[in-house]
């Protein structure tokens, strides 16, 4: 799997499902990754967990990004990944949330080298799919090239760093210098991410890592052009910024992706996020969040799609 130059679309969980990433898709994201799934829920064979596995053509190359701790649970849940025929397998070793990290789930996994590796390379060795991995520079420290330089020797075959230690969390700035410091000293290629909210970010993180991709994540929330733009940035030195007619329309088409044409109500509120951010700035945005926050109609949010496109 070729990933050189490459823009991807960070695994975000409860965002980028499948309806968003076609959106991001039909905006020239290159490659796309599942929400963040437990291995434990499928190796319980959990309905809820299989669900976030749905993926469609149209969103490859496709990764699943899966979550344990437990070998033996990481290795069954390869082999049921693999059965769904995605183009690679993801481990995440970098989510800093406290309800993962508590149960020695996500970045907690970088405090104890010797677990890491077995983690890994349990996953490794159950499948003939390329595996990569998501991690942060540490845990509570930097030890971003230690810990790169054995994913590289589990066999994995490429890496993406976010640019911080995960009790940072989101604070501070994410740390390119560090991601450059590991891109020297792998041997596999190195995914960026970490901040970037504008083209121009973009071509900097790649100008100053010398990186072999980057990974757009919340950047990309309510702007899923920032994927064309960063290749138009790159290519011409400048790009166009999206009209309110061309926002409204993207959050028309998100809304029939996820709703089937506004015959699945239920994830009309799963959309809820997405309006707001989409129409981030909008004159009188927050009488219109009340209206489609209190409803499941889904004629009357586009009623109200089409009052803000006029009023402009």
């Amino acid at each position: 799997m070729d990933i050189t130059g490459k823009i991807f679309l960070a695994p975000l969980a409860g965002i980028t499902d499948s309806p968003f990433r076609i959106i991001c898709k039909r905006f020239l994201a290159d490659v796309t990754y599942s929400e963040l799934i437990s291995a434990d829920g499928l190796y319980r064979n959990s309905k809820k967990t299989y669900l976030l596995t749905y993926f469609t053509e149209e969103e490859r190359p496709f990764g699943i990004q899966i979550f344990g701790k437990d070998p033996e649970i990481l290795s069954n849940a390869t082999l049921k990944v693999q059965s769904l025929n995605p183009d690679f397998i993801d481990v995440n070793l970098g989510c800093p949330v406290k309800k993962v990290i508590r149960q020695g789930y996500g970045s907690s996994l970088l405090k104890n080298f010797a677990n890491l590796k077995d983690a890994v390379i349990s996953v490794v060795s159950s499948t003939r799919l390329p595996v990569s991995c998501k991690i942060r520079l540490g845990f509570n420290v930097d030890n971003g090239i230690k810990i790169s330089q054995i994913l590289q020797d589990c066999g994995v075959s490429f890496i993406t760093v976010h640019g911080r230690i995960a009790l940072n969390l989101f604070k501070k700035k994410s740390d390119w210098n560090s991601i450059k410091m590991i891109k020297k000293n792998v041997n596999i290629p190195v995914i960026g991410n970490g901040d970037i909210f504008s083209p121009e970010d973009a071509e900097r993180l790649w100008n100053e890592s010398g990186v072999d991709g980057i990974m757009v994540g919340r950047g990309s929330l309510g702007n899923p052009w920032i994927f064309k733009q960063i290749k138009d940035y790159m290519k011409t030195g400048k790009y166009e910024n999206p009209s309110l007619e061309e926002k409204i329309d993207t959050l028309k088409e998100h809304y029939k992706l996820a709703t089937d044409d506004g015959k699945k109500l239920e994830t009309i509120f799963s959309m809820r996020k997405h309006f707001q951010w989409y129409l981030k700035g909008v004159k009188g945005l927050k009488k219109y969040k009340e209206i489609v926050n209190l409803t499941r109609d889904y004629s009357k949010i586009m009623e109200i799609l089409d009052l803000i496109k006029k009023n402009g």
